[in-house]
């Protein structure tokens, strides 16, 4: 059951940006965005957070790393960027997270 919300829950993420970059109806932006966030309510009331990911270094536990990117920014095995969101239920993983590392360049 819960991870099958968790699939709710990235549609209506899509859906919200989407509706934001176009300046859509604003009841429709309105109705969507109370939807999402009683959906995140019911998450958190059965003891579902999302994985802190970006800025993190990188842990397999919680992450999948998907990409890498050379950066001097980050140190190498940074996630700099969250390309899905992961989930825990309690200690558990439900969902890793799917991100980009930060790797060394190479000078």
């Amino acid at each position: 059951l819960l991870e099958a919300l968790l699939a709710i829950v990235d549609n209506f993420e899509r859906a919200l940006e989407s509706a934001r970059s176009t300046n859509s109806n604003e009841s429709v932006l309105e109705g969507i965005t109370m939807i999402y966030r009683q959906v995140q309510q019911l998450l958190e009331r059965e003891g579902v957070q999302p994985i802190q990911a970006v800025g993190q270094p990188f842990d397999p536990n919680f992450h999948e790393a998907v990409a890498q990117e050379p950066t001097d920014a980050q140190a190498p095995g940074t996630v700099l960027e969250e390309l899905q969101k992961g989930y825990l239920l309690k200690s558990y993983v439900l969902r890793p997270s799917r991100v980009k590392v930060a790797q060394a360049t190479d000078t």
